[in-house]
């Protein structure tokens, strides 16, 4: 999920949260905070436990609770659950399944689409967009783009609405200039 350049100038990058396998920032936009991550989580060639991957989700959960910000958080897991529409569920994908239910977050992929797909035919969903409930209402027409790039994951694309207040129009409010009432 990309941003437009606008808003990169307005983030902040949250260097607790980020490391060689993971980078955090922090958009604070018209009253509205939203805390984006991308997080790597090395599979088991590399023989990491997921728990260090785990608490860094509770670290950016908590953050973006004290913050009453937005929580997006797109990540290639490693792990697999028929939760997310993987045909299996592995060790990781337990762990990774608890850590989304005691945080209290919600899981964006929703068309079971593979999102990695290799020479060797397979396919499975292992990168999600995982958020918290303010981050869930800012995300629009989530989608495994069919875009074809030069790796074995797939794009994965979204609309973020970052304006969510809406204005109504009345008869007693004919001569407002509304655009300008936007700005404000």
């Amino acid at each position: 999920m990309g941003l437009h350049k606008n808003h990169c100038k307005k983030a902040i990058t949250l260097h607790e949260f980020s490391s060689r396998d993971s980078i955090a920032i922090q958009i604070n936009e018209n009253k509205q905070k939203i805390v984006m991550a991308t997080i790597y989580m090395a599979g088991k060639k590399e023989k990491k436990d997921i728990s260090q991957y785990t608490k860094i989700i509770q670290g950016l959960t908590t953050h973006a609770k004290k913050q009453n910000a937005a929580l997006i958080i797109n990540s290639d897991t490693n792990a697999h659950s028929t939760i997310w529409g993987d045909k299996k569920t592995d060790q990781r994908g337990d762990d990774l399944q608890i850590a989304i239910a005691q945080n209290e977050l919600y899981i964006i992929n929703h068309d079971n689409k593979p999102t990695f797909e290799n020479s060797r035919i397979q396919q499975t969903i292992i990168d999600l967009t995982i958020t918290n409930k303010l981050g869930s209402e800012l995300i629009d027409k989530w989608k495994v783009s069919n875009e074809f790039i030069n790796t074995d994951h797939k794009y994965i694309r979204a609309k973020l609405n970052l304006m969510t207040h809406k204005f109504r129009k009345t008869k007693s409010d004919k001569n407002t200039d509304w655009e300008k009432y936007k700005k404000i």
